[in-house]
C-alpha cells in the first residue's frame, strides 16, 4: 500500500514539473527567439517480485531531462533599424560588460545603439563582430561593436560616423562625418557549437557555453554551420501554442489521475 501511494507522489511532482514548463513556452510564446523546453520522463524501477535482478516492478517515475526545442522560429519583419534575425543555425555572440567580460549567446536580435556607440541587446550585453581593417578585409577575431558617433557639431570629427544601419549579412554601415560617404565598420560575429543540449539556459534569451557544447565554431553569416542573417527581420519564438495546450492538458489529466 505504501509503495502505491509513493508511485502516486512521484507522478505527482514529475507532471507538477511538466506543467510548469508547459506553462513557461506558453508565456514565452512571443518571446523574441525563445526556444522552448521539452520535458523528458523516465520510470523508477524498485524491486523484483522474485527477487534478484529478474520481473522488476515500477516504484513509479521521474523527469528524466529539461531540453531546448532548437527548431527554427518564424520571421517577422520589424522596422528596427538595427533588429536582425538568423535564418538557420548559429547564435550572436554578446558581451557583458563585468570587469572579466564574459561572452553569451543569443537567437534574439533586438539591438539598439546606445550613447557611446555600442550596438546593445535589451540587457546592454554589447554585440560581437568583425571590424573592418579598412582595406576591404576584416579582423582576425570578433570584438565589441563600437562606433565612434559623430557628434555633428562644428567642426567635424575625423574618424566618426553618423546614419548608422544594419544590411543582410551583418553588415554594419555608417556615413563618415568628414567624407559624406558610406563606410563598411563592423560584420555581426556568429557562433556555433556541436552540441547544442550542452549550453546553459540564462535569462534575458542568452545561453552560456559549458564543456558540454562541445567544439564552439565562429564565423560569419551564412559560412559553413552558420545561418544567414536578415537585416529588418526577428525570430520570434518556436513555441506552437496548440501543441502546448494539448500537452498542457493530457499533463494535467495526468496530475489528476
Amino acid at each position: 500500500m505504501l509503495g502505491s501511494f509513493i508511485c502516486g507522489i512521484s507522478g505527482l511532482k514529475a507532471n507538477a514539473r511538466a506543467m510548469t514548463v508547459i506553462g513557461d513556452n506558453i508565456a514565452n510564446a512571443s518571446t523574441v527567439g525563445f526556444k522552448g523546453n521539452k520535458v523528458g520522463f523516465q520510470n523508477v524501477l524498485g524491486q523484483s517480485l522474485l527477487g534478484g535482478t529478474a520481473n522488476l516492478y515500477g516504484s513509479g517515475v521521474t523527469i528524466s531531462g529539461v531540453n531546448a526545442q532548437w527548431e527554427q522560429g518564424s520571421l517577422e519583419y520589424t522596422s528596427g533599424t538595427f533588429d536582425m534575425a538568423i535564418n538557420g543555425g548559429g547564435f550572436f555572440g554578446v558581451s557583458n560588460t563585468a570587469a572579466t567580460p564574459e561572452i553569451f549567446y543569443t537567437r534574439a536580435g533586438d539591438f539598439n545603439l546606445d550613447e557611446n556607440g555600442n550596438l546593445v541587446n535589451p540587457e546592454g550585453y554589447i554585440l560581437q563582430g568583425y571590424a573592418s581593417d579598412g582595406a576591404g578585409g576584416w579582423a582576425a577575431a570578433p570584438a565589441n561593436v563600437t562606433i565612434p558617433l559623430a557628434n555633428y557639431g562644428p567642426p567635424p570629427v575625423a574618424g566618426t560616423y553618423r546614419d548608422i544601419k544594419v544590411s543582410d549579412g551583418g553588415i554594419i554601415t555608417g556615413v563618415d562625418i568628414t567624407t559624406g560617404q558610406p563606410v563598411q565598420l563592423f560584420k555581426a560575429a556568429m557562433y556555433n557549437f556541436t552540441n547544442l543540449d550542452g549550453l546553459e539556459r540564462q535569462g534575458g534569451n542568452l545561453f552560456r557555453y559549458t564543456a558540454e557544447a562541445g567544439v564552439r565554431s565562429v564565423g560569419e553569416s551564412g559560412v559553413n554551420d552558420m545561418g544567414k542573417i536578415v537585416s529588418g527581420s526577428l525570430e520570434m519564438s518556436n513555441v506552437d501554442l496548440a501543441t502546448e495546450f494539448v500537452n498542457l492538458i493530457v499533463t494535467q489529466r495526468a496530475y489528476q489521475a
